[in-house]
């Protein structure tokens, strides 16, 4: 028995003939025939979130590599400023000690003068009387 034969003579319709049921199937955009497969479609979004997944995964990898590069890199300069910082005070406590010995040795010639000056000033009162 098919279907025809089970409906009511007045509410049988034709079906159209085999080559038009294609011409209109091939009109019907992709995403309606993929959300007519429930399983098809379904397992395109997982595939889609999955692509999404493996692309923040890299993205975050490549994140943290470069991360990683700059600590290398800070950590360089922190050594390099480290050596520049202990060059920079040896450098001005020998600075610091040079301009003390010149302030002593200018210090010893004032003094010197003074006891010159003084000397001759003594001998010079001495002599006189």
């Amino acid at each position: 028995m098919s279907y025809y034969n089970s409906i009511d003579e007045s509410h049988k319709y034709p079906l159209p003939p085999s080559h038009e049921i294609i011409s209109y199937s091939s009109r019907i955009p992709p995403s309606i025939k993929n959300n007519n497969d429930d399983s098809g479609y379904k397992v395109q979004q997982v595939k889609i979130k999955v692509e999404e997944v493996k692309n923040d995964i890299a993205n975050n990898i490549e994140k943290v590599l470069s991360r990683g590069e700059k600590l290398e890199d800070t950590e360089r300069r922190a050594l390099s400023l480290e050596n520049s910082s202990n060059i920079f005070q040896k450098r001005s406590r020998r600075l610091k000690c040079m301009f003390c010995t010149r302030s002593v040795k200018l210090l010893g010639c004032i003094v010197f003068c003074i006891f010159i000056v003084l000397l001759l000033i003594f001998i010079l009162v001495y002599s006189m009387r």
